[in-house]
């Protein structure tokens, strides 16, 4: 069954102190089942990304680049310092 996808879990699984079983546990349910997200999750993930890099904890901690084809999400990855695809 689909359900909404918070970016309180999703942020868990990029970065390493928020992540929980919890967060393991809908991860591994999105590989059988599908999340709706609400029209602001992308640029709230943006600003969760923004401020684990102001922390030290960047998303892409492992220096990868973001795929996205989304405008205000890259301008926002840009602006915290991500590298786009």
């Amino acid at each position: 069954m689909p359900f909404v996808l918070d970016n309180s879990v999703a942020t868990g699984w990029y970065i390493p102190d928020q992540a929980t079983a919890y967060t393991q546990a809908v991860a591994t349910r999105l590989e059988t089942d599908r999340a709706i997200v609400p029209a602001l999750w992308q640029l709230e993930f943006a600003k969760c990304a923004q401020n684990g890099v102001h922390q030290g904890e960047t998303v892409m901690r492992h220096g990868l680049p973001i795929a996205s084809q989304d405008g205000k999400l890259r301008d926002a990855a840009l602006q915290a310092g991500v590298t786009l695809l």
